[in-house]
């Protein structure tokens, strides 16, 4: 049986591991590196530019920020929507209680879509598994919209509310009736 004939010394593969074994070569022979002056403590480091300090200052601002006081009123519409759930991890909510919750985030400073957010959140947080009180500290809370300044409920601001629109509403009849007269009149 012949035998193949070898690549020639300059093919590809001889070339790699020629490559290979000066490199092992040139490692054993050369001296280690040591960084000079390691064991004093720096006098400058990047942790102190002020960049890094606003940088951290930045973090410290978005941890705080990241937490809800008890008080807040997306915590609160979550914890009340969280009771009205139905179905366990199937977090069934009634077209009435939804409609119930969204008067009560009105009436609390929210928007309608971020009302329908918390109702979101609080029903995904259900499904999972988690507890009702676990919701409120759930950080995807935050992502929902700051309340404006909270509404009186409705019953509380109805008189004044409508003294205005008849008030408004006589006026507007007075003015009509006028305009109606002088143009019948002419």
């Amino acid at each position: 049986m012949d035998r193949l004939p070898l690549p020639p010394i300059d093919h590809p593969r001889f070339r790699a591991r020629a490559l290979q074994n000066d490199r092992a070569a040139s490692d054993a022979v050369r001296p280690g590196l040591r960084l000079v002056g390691a064991d004093q403590s720096p006098s400058w480091s990047p942790a102190a530019t002020p960049k890094a300090r606003a940088a951290r200052a930045v973090s410290r601002e978005n941890a705080a920020a990241a937490s809800i006081p008890e008080a807040d009123a997306r915590r609160l519409l979550a914890a009340r929507v969280a009771e009205m759930l139905d179905g366990g991890t199937a977090a069934r909510l009634a077209p009435e209680r939804r409609a119930r919750a969204v008067r009560l985030a009105r009436i609390l400073g929210l928007r309608e879509f971020d009302a329908h957010l918390v109702i979101a959140i609080a029903q995904d947080a259900a499904r999972r598994g988690a507890r009702p009180s676990s919701i409120s500290l759930d950080g995807r809370l935050t992502l929902v919209g700051h309340p404006s300044t909270p509404q009186q409920p409705p019953r509380a601001r109805g008189r004044a509310g409508l003294a205005w629109a008849l008030a408004l509403g006589a006026g507007l009849g007075a003015a009509g009736a006028l305009g109606l007269i002088r143009w019948v009149a002419s």
